[in-house]
């Protein structure tokens, strides 16, 4: 069934009830909307799954004045919670920091040091925002991109 009817609402049980998605992986389903006379009215993505990988980057590439020795870790990106707009556009609304699981830590001898969100600040981290881009490849592949912005929402 390449037609649902019932807008997004509708994918993620067609996904994972009769196609036996896990509901857990990244998948990315463009849809359409059609009007009551025929004609397409909008797009938008519908977006479900986890991205199982951490994300880590070095603070100071989000903010130049933070500390070198800081990274950034952000896990367990719900997919499902960005919003697309209606607006034939590929890339969705954006996610403040503080909807995110993320955290800072310092590498000590060749370990994590998890730095305490009281101290966020003190070593560079004021916030910043997401957002997922995709780029069709194929009739049945697109590239994801996670998009950061070094600012809170």
């Amino acid at each position: 069934d390449l037609v649902v009817d019932g807008g997004v609402e509708k994918i993620k049980t067609l996904l994972t009830e009769k196609w036996k998605c896990d509901p857990n992986e990244v998948i990315a389903v463009p849809s359409i909307t059609i009007n009551s006379v025929g004609k397409l009215s909008g797009a938008k993505w519908y977006t479900m799954g986890k991205i199982s990988k951490e994300i880590n980057l070095e603070l100071n590439q989000l903010n130049s004045e933070a500390d070198e020795d800081v990274y950034l870790c952000i896990k367990n990106v719900d997919t499902s919670v960005f919003p697309f707009y209606n607006k034939r556009r590929n890339v969705s609304g954006w996610i403040d920091s503080s909807a995110l699981d993320f955290n800072l830590f310092k590498k000590v001898n060749s370990k994590k040091q998890v730095i305490n969100s009281d101290q966020f600040v003190e070593h560079g981290m004021m916030g910043f925002c997401v957002r997922l881009g995709f780029l069709p490849i194929s009739a049945n592949t697109a590239s994801m991109t996670l998009a950061l912005f070094p600012l809170s929402k």
